[in-house]
């Protein structure tokens, strides 16, 4: 008695139609950012805060803050500008959103276990905050920290952007 095979055009169907389900699942998993605010603040605590605000309707600001002037001087001077990202920059923002995969990071990266407070005030800040789907998400990061390399691809294509601003 010969063992049950299956014919090779049946496996190659089971093995598709597998690989298909996949897919489908995949898709319906990874929810598009339709709409969304995602936020991006680096700050030098007690000298400089920079905060980048991008929109899903494609507008975005920059707040630029000299605290260290601001405090000499006894004014405040926050410098702010908005403006459209292009379609092309949209759709980047987006793709790197997306593969950033923001909400399944842990909530803060860089700080020891009995570390509660920045200590001295060069400490380099860098905190995200995204709202999509009904949830919202706050990461925040001293400028040591190991970061997922996505997370990173994402913080540079913001830097590249303000450089531009």
């Amino acid at each position: 008695m010969q063992p049950h095979s299956i014919h090779p055009m049946k496996m190659k169907l089971i093995v598709g139609g597998l690989l298909l389900l996949l897919c489908l699942l995949y898709t319906s998993c990874r929810q598009s950012l339709d709409d969304f605010t995602f936020s991006y603040t680096v700050e030098s605590v007690n000298n400089y805060k920079l905060v980048l605000t991008f929109n899903s309707d494609s507008t975005y600001q920059v707040e630029k803050y000299n605290y260290y002037m601001d405090n000499f001087e006894k004014k405040r001077r926050p410098e702010i500008h908005k403006g459209r990202l292009t379609a092309g920059e949209f759709e980047r923002l987006k793709q790197k959103l997306e593969a950033s995969r923001l909400f399944s990071m842990k909530d803060a990266y860089g700080f020891g276990d009995n570390e509660t407070t920045v200590s001295g005030s060069s400490a380099i800040l860098h905190q995200v905050y995204i709202r999509a789907h009904g949830k919202e998400k706050f990461v925040t990061c001293k400028e040591s920290a190991k970061l997922p390399v996505s997370f990173i691809d994402l913080i540079q294509f913001v830097n590249t952007f303000l450089s531009d601003v």
